[in-house]
């Protein structure tokens, strides 16, 4: 009924409900809100199932989206109950996942053929595919896919995420990270979490996290490059040692490239992980070059794939949301998993205390500071300074609002080369700098003291408010 001397109902806070009917082979896809929240499940008398991004949906279970573009496929089709207001929402009918299905199957084979061999055999490495392609083609989305259809045939993929500038997987924006997936991903929060302190529905994983500070690898590209080494490294010598992730292989989700200047790094990053296959997205021209690069590399294959129609430039606003969202769940937790960070006081002058800062190696910035190189240097000195250790009183308040990583170097014995390429611990989030009291207040997600390890803060992601 009316309310007196308004044209509203006395029932508008109830959220609206919706049903769609899927048919075989078609997607939904929706887009939420930053501020929004929907709520999707497959109705209960649905004969039919339906998956998001490579992962089954369990029927007349309801799933919470918040912050997202994305979508729920069916090869049966079923009937999707839909709680709140997507921003937007359609049934397509032409998707590409005939296409990543073939392709998962190619893998499938290659991973037949590898478990069939001795555990000491070069033969038992499963197939390492790199997905590239320009920004906002879906590599990422690919990526969980074929994460998630390889869980499904009961494998233990390795999942490496070399993408410094996106929103992170198990980790926080401006890393990088490998982790072994061997049991379901979270329909929900995609990749899962990482071990935080409260317990997790879905198992949780342990990642191995590299700090990069920066927003794109060619801003610090010697140091990137250094980041992958180590990286590489790490992950070959845990798959001697898990023969099941060694037979799957490496699904490797990169930065976005999409020109010649980036063949370089491409052709590193595939030296270095041993990449048999290479996917392109998106770019006719990225692929062609691809072609040419590696047509005397015969352990490398080429494949082009189509973009789904899904895909849609995702605006600057839009994701710095979702990278504040990525680092307040980190510190805070969300509607599942309420966290309660601690707030801890960090002495300058503290015998402990080290903190150092990513230097930026872009040819524009090194200019910009070509004033403060001491006489004698030149231009080409400050490029190879890849981090700088800051003395209290460089500390203000430019660092607030920014998080720092904890790094797994003590500080008393870290140098450039350690600091720059150590692996890392956990991170802060820097409230407060008071440079009279030589003191930063910090939040920590776990109590008690910081440990005495170097601290390393970076230029990404930017600064953002979390409370």
């Amino acid at each position: 009924m009316a309310l007196p001397g308004l044209d509203i109902s006395d029932s508008i806070d109830t959220a609206a409900s919706l049903e769609r009917e899927i048919k075989p082979f078609q997607e939904f896809r929706f887009e939420v809100a930053p501020t929004n929240t929907v709520t999707i499940k497959i109705k209960t008398e649905s004969p039919g199932t339906a998956e998001l991004f490579g992962t089954e949906l369990s029927r007349g279970t309801p799933y919470t989206f918040t912050g997202c573009k994305s979508a729920i496929y069916s090869w049966t089709g079923c009937t999707l109950i839909i709680e709140g207001s997507p921003s937007v929402e359609y049934i397509a009918e032409e998707t590409p996942m005939s296409t990543y299905l073939n392709l998962h199957i190619a893998l499938e084979k290659l991973r037949f053929a590898a478990s069939d061999c001795p555990p000491t055999a070069d033969g038992a490495q499963g197939p390492r595919i790199l997905l590239i392609g320009p920004p906002d083609v879906g590599k990422t989305t690919l990526c969980k896919i074929l994460t998630g259809y390889s869980i499904r045939q009961g494998r233990k993929p390795m999942v490496i995420n070399l993408d410094n500038g996106g929103e992170g997987i198990l980790s926080v924006p401006g890393t990088i990270s490998a982790a072994s997936f061997g049991s379901v991903m979270d329909v929900e929060d995609g990749f899962g979490n990482s071990p935080m302190s409260a317990p997790s529905a879905i198992p949780v994983k342990l990642p191995l996290v590299y700090y990069s500070g920066l927003e794109t690898p060619e801003s610090g590209a010697a140091r990137y490059k250094k980041l992958v080494t180590r990286m590489s490294v790490a992950v070959n010598s845990r798959l001697e040692e898990d023969i099941e992730s060694k037979n799957t292989g490496l699904i490797i989700d990169t930065p976005s490239f999409e020109n010649q200047a980036n063949g370089d790094l491409i052709s590193y990053i595939v030296a270095e992980f041993s990449v048999t296959a290479i996917a392109v997205l998106g770019s006719e021209r990225l692929y062609n070059t691809m072609l040419k690069s590696f047509a005397t590399s015969p352990g490398v294959t080429v494949v082009k794939l189509p973009t789904s129609g899904g895909c849609v430039d995702r605006d600057p606003p839009f994701k710095k949301a979702c990278r504040d969202a990525a680092v307040k769940k980190y510190f805070f937790g969300d509607e599942k998993c309420t966290l309660s960070p601690y707030t801890v006081t960090v002495e300058f002058d503290s015998p402990t205390f080290a903190l150092w800062e990513v230097v930026d190696s872009t040819i524009a910035d090194a200019k910009t500071n070509l004033s403060f190189l001491p006489i004698g240097e030149d231009e080409s000195s400050l490029q190879l300074e890849e981090v700088k250790r800051l003395s209290p009183g460089d500390i203000d308040s430019r660092f607030e609002n920014l998080i720092v990583a904890v790094l797994q170097v003590d500080a008393k014995d870290a140098g450039a080369k350690e600091v720059g390429e150590s692996a890392v611990l956990g991170f802060l989030y820097v409230q407060e700098v008071d440079e009279k009291a030589r003191r930063m207040k910090v939040l920590s997600p776990v109590p008690g003291r910081v440990p005495a390890k170097a601290l390393l803060v970076g230029k990404w992601p930017e600064g953002m408010f979390l409370t």
